[in-house]
């Protein structure tokens, strides 16, 4: 709005003007409030979503290490029980082998 017309407003009109100005204002200032209160908000959950990957990727590798292990002993274990095996079928032959 320039000043001519400004100049050429009543007082009225420009008490009118002047307080849509204001209200538009408030108005505006309300809403920067609530996107700054929702961007606070959005932040922090960002934060916890990366906190929350942070702990879904340890867990993961805790698992994976712990299958890793579980594997191993699996193994160690079969590892054994063949050899035992062989040991019975061995004191088996040895005991016929005796025996006879």
């Amino acid at each position: 709005m320039s000043a001519a017309e400004l100049d050429s407003m009543d007082k009225k009109e420009l008490i009118i003007r002047y307080m849509t100005l204001k209200q538009r204002v408030h108005t505006q200032s309300t809403e920067i409030g609530d996107c700054r209160v929702k961007i606070t908000n959005l932040r922090s959950e960002l934060l916890k979503q990366s906190e929350n990957r942070k702990e879904h990727e340890e867990m993961k590798k805790a698992h994976m290490a712990q299958a890793r292990a579980l594997q191993s002993m699996q193994v160690k274990c079969l590892m054994i029980i063949i050899s035992s095996h062989v040991v019975v079928r061995s004191m088996r032959h040895q005991t016929r082998d005796i025996n006879q």
